[in-house]
């Protein structure tokens, strides 16, 4: 039962956020090697004016159950938007302002708000009038959120600083904000498979405690790297398909053995939202070049089915 806990916690927070020339968002240099998402960033500002009210001009959110947006991870930000205006993440107020946005409008918008600075957090609990401890003391919510966060390292970074395109960085979030997204996803009222069924064991307290160390750590503008080889995929992959993984709340196909062109067609169709459903695959494999589609699809097929 411990270790059901620990691998339900570990899947809520897999997936629980001004230049004048045209350019590739500083935010979009993580992984060097992929194609370049160009946005205007000059433009981007102009549509961020209907953003404001809420998410502020320099991306820090005006209410403690917003989200702020400065430096965030640019193609979440763009599959959030989208998301938002095909209806298929719940937000009436989110909806109705990216009904009138194109796709173009989507990107720049994202491309503004990923280049700005990070904010810093409040530090709110989530009844947003007592300060969090920003300290590491046992007993505390910001340490019971330590030990929690652990096994979310892999994916969201271990202090929240996302390595992962398409994941969102959670550090420097307000408290409030993502207890409210952690209920969302539990409540239905936020659509994501995994989620809601991994948010279920997860009682007030564990999500008070992981908001609290969230909260308090340190937002930073991402460094460029080099890109991932095929083993770095590779590990990404099995956590979820290695054979050896037994978890009877999901299922995840074996694909070692499988053939070749099997696997690379199946990543491509994940990239494409509407040709294949699953919201994780989805953000896995959008940063994936034709190349490395192929160096996973190769690997994975010259193993032994098991």
């Amino acid at each position: 039962m411990k270790r059901l806990a620990v691998t339900l916690v570990l899947l809520v927070l897999v997936l629980i956020v001004g230049c004048t020339e045209r350019k590739e968002t500083p935010a979009d240099t993580t992984v060097t090697g992929y194609p370049p998402i160009t946005t205007d960033i000059k433009v981007g500002k102009v549509v961020a004016a209907s953003c404001a009210k809420c998410h502020g001009l320099d991306g820090k959110s005006t209410g403690p159950e917003i989200p702020h947006l400065a430096a965030q991870n640019l193609r979440y930000l763009i599959f959030v938007l989208q998301a938002y205006k095909k209806r298929t993440r719940g937000s009436t107020p989110m909806q109705a302002t990216t009904t009138p946005l194109t796709e173009t409008d989507i990107v720049n918008v994202a491309g503004y708000y990923a280049s700005l600075r990070p904010i810093k957090s409040t530090g709110k609990t989530l009844a947003a009038r007592t300060p969090v401890p920003t300290t590491v003391t046992p007993g505390t919510a910001v340490a019971a959120g330590k030990v929690a966060a652990a096994a979310c390292g892999g994916c969201h970074g271990a202090t929240g600083q996302s390595p992962t395109k398409g994941t969102p960085h959670l550090a420097g979030q307000d408290a409030p904000y993502l207890a409210t997204a952690i209920k969302m996803y539990r409540e239905g009222s936020r659509k994501h498979p995994v989620m809601q069924a991994a948010v279920a064991a997860l009682s007030a307290k564990d999500i008070e405690n992981l908001a609290a160390y969230y909260s308090v750590q340190k937002p930073k503008m991402p460094k460029p790297r080099r890109m991932f080889s095929t083993k770095e995929w590779v590990k990404r992959c099995d956590r979820c398909h290695e054979p050896s993984i037994e978890n009877p709340l999901y299922t995840f196909p074996k694909i070692r053995g499988q053939p070749a062109a099997y696997i690379a067609k199946a990543l491509r169709t994940y990239q494409e939202e509407n040709l294949r459903t699953s919201s994780m695959m989805h953000v896995m494999t959008m940063p994936l070049t034709e190349e490395e589609i192929q160096g996973i699809a190769a690997y994975y097929a010259r193993q032994q089915a098991r």
